[in-house]
């Protein structure tokens, strides 16, 4: 998020190809994230609620888990400098991003953020909302703060920024291990372990194929264009983000107490997740249109003509990620009853339509070709998670047709906004205001109508 918050600082200090760097960065050091911890944060997404009755085992399992976790992200993080000094050189088509210092600095940012990622599943899971809260803001502030100094001040551009984050990541993952100290168990229980990782490390595959799915399209962007353009396309997919990251937000908030209802799966838990679910619906779209609404006023952070020409694609971008709202709705049902090679197979192809399209599309359309590739392989992806979770675990069955009045609402509103953009109406940054404000009206009176059901959340 602090990536959101220095978009007008990046788009004034950093040139395209600069951008493009630092995108492709966090894009490799993104990578490392899928490999560090060997995706025990998956497992314990899961077996955490396994234990939540018997409190001598649960904390057993944190700590177990905990230390486990610290020894898999150290022996994982150097071996990984190892490899990116032999072959970080080719992993892109340009040699103008060093290993050292670069690639070492992103690398250890992302090892810092592994250690501290279970203990802030655990809080997660156990609402504990002012101390995940006050690491979230500690973590933003101080990012954002040396990234505006190191940038801004003393124009250190690329490395400045990176150097901004690994500083922010260094004193929290500092403070969370001194705090949390008695989380470290000399002796582990080793089954705890053992049966986290059958469960998680079937997930390594399904992350990386997420990883190619999410992030590797920059690096194909890359190989088939130039760095300028990878920074062009960056800004457009780092606003996206914003709307990625308050949907797994909003999916990881409610998460918990889903799979507790899943747990009982009676007629009134299973009312509460279909209301939790319509309410994560109406939230994400609002997010979307928020971007759409940002993206239109991108001419009052930067007069780049190279970043200008992007404003277009703002309105395709949201709609390419419509299905992807969508689907971690059906993700979930298959999550919690552990179809992991399932997963795996929807994933793997879905990437592989993702790679074609790309291939096929952005040598014609440019930037254009990869939100088509984007939401050509996000459509089949949400059609097949569709048809699994139905199968495999069906009982949102009703969320389905809500989801389908509620989106033709919001994609009709767009479009008449957008049309009249087109036929000269108006400017696109009216155009982006009267959607934004025709949407929310619209998503506040569906809201409104069900308060009722609402109201009862809440009592819960």
């Amino acid at each position: 998020m602090a990536g959101i918050f220095l978009i007008p600082i990046y788009l004034k200090e950093l040139s395209p190809k600069e951008y493009g760097i630092l995108s492709l960065l966090n894009v490799l050091g993104s990578f490392y994230s899928t490999i560090a911890i060997l995706q025990l944060n998956v497992a314990a997404s899961i077996s955490y609620f396994d234990y939540v009755q018997d409190q001598h085992k649960l904390k057993k399992y944190k700590s177990s888990l905990f230390s486990a976790s610290f020894i898999i992200a150290t022996s994982t993080f150097f071996l990984f400098t190892i490899l990116g000094l032999l072959l970080f050189p080719y992993l892109t088509k340009t040699n103008e991003i060093p290993f050292v210092p670069l690639g070492m600095i992103v690398l250890l940012t992302q090892y810092l953020t592994q250690l501290k990622s279970i203990h802030f599943l655990f809080i997660k899971n156990e609402y504990r909302l002012l101390e995940f809260s006050t690491y979230s803001i500690l973590l933003l502030v101080i990012s954002i703060a040396t990234q505006y100094y190191l940038i801004v001040v003393e124009k250190l551009g690329v490395l400045g920024s990176v150097s901004g984050q690994l500083m922010g990541n260094l004193i929290v993952t500092g403070i969370v291990l001194i705090l949390q100290r008695k989380l470290f168990d000399a002796k582990p229980n080793i089954q705890y372990i053992s049966s986290s990782l059958k469960l998680s490390v079937p997930f390594i595959p399904i992350t990386l194929m997420a990883w190619v799915f999410n992030a590797g399209d920059k690096i194909l962007v890359e190989r088939l264009t130039d760095l300028a353009t990878v920074g062009s396309y960056a800004v457009l997919t780092s606003l996206l983000l914003l709307a990625e990251n308050v949907f797994n937000s909003l999916i990881n908030a409610f998460r918990p107490k889903i799979f507790e209802s899943f747990n009982v799966l009676g007629k009134q838990e299973i009312e509460n997740v279909g209301r939790l679910i319509r309410l994560y619906l109406l939230l994400a779209l609002l997010v979307l249109s928020g971007v759409i609404l940002i993206g239109s006023n991108l001419s009052l952070i930067t007069q780049n003509l190279k970043y200008l020409s992007l404003v277009p694609l703002f309105t395709l971008g949201a709609l390419t990620l419509i299905p992807r709202v969508v689907v971690r709705v059906y993700s979930l049902q298959l999550l919690y009853v552990k179809k992991t090679r399932l997963i795996a197979m929807i994933t793997l192809i879905s990437m592989a339509i993702l790679i074609l399209s790309l291939v096929l599309l952005v040598p014609v359309f440019g930037i254009a070709g990869a939100l088509y590739s984007i939401g050509i392989s996000n459509s089949i992806r949400f059609l097949m998670f569709y048809h699994y979770a139905k199968r495999e675990f069906p009982i949102l069955n009703g969320f389905t047709k809500y989801a389908l009045y509620v989106i033709l609402g919001f994609v009709s509103i767009l479009g008449l906004a957008y049309l009249s953009y087109q036929t000269g109406l108006y400017a696109i940054s009216t155009y982006g205001a009267i959607q934004f404000s025709a949407v929310a009206i619209y998503l506040v009176c569906i809201f409104l109508k069900n308060m009722h059901a609402y109201k009862h959340i809440k009592k819960q």
